[in-house]
C-alpha cells in the first residue's frame, strides 16, 4: 500500500549544519531532525527532534570516544549515543573508501 506525504519543501529540506563521521558519513540538521547519510548520499537514519522543540541548529560528536551525538537548538541540548564515531579536524585527512552502489 502506497501512501503520500504532503510537506513544505523550502523547510523540510534547508540544511544548517553539515559534518563527517569517521566511518564516512554525512550527518546533518533539518528541519526533520538529524539525517545521516552515506557517501552516495542516500539518506539511512533520520534521527527526529524531540517533541516540542524547534528544528536543530547545530550538532557534534562528543565525549572520550567522540561517540555522543550532541545536537542542540535555540534554548536546549540533547545527547544520544551512536555507534558512529566523529572526526578530529586536526589530524589528517583519511582518503575514504571506494562507494558501494
Amino acid at each position: 500500500m502506497m501512501s503520500s506525504l504532503s510537506v513544505d519543501h523550502k523547510t523540510v529540506f534547508q540544511t544548517a549544519f553539515l559534518f563527517l563521521s569517521s566511518g564516512v558519513m554525512l550527518v546533518s540538521t533539518t528541519a526533520m531532525g538529524i539525517q545521516i547519510c552515506d557517501q552516495p548520499g542516500r539518506s539511512h537514519l533520520i534521527l527526529p527532534m524531540p517533541p516540542g522543540s524547534n528544528r536543530p541548529c547545530y550538532a557534534r560528536f562528543g565525549g572520550p570516544e567522540r561517540k555522543a551525538l550532541y545536537v542542540a537548538n535555540v534554548d536546549k541540548v540533547w545527547k544520544r549515543e551512536t555507534q558512529l564515531e566523529g572526526v578530529l579536524p586536526w589530524k589528517s585527512p583519511v582518503k575514504p573508501p571506494r562507494p558501494k552502489l
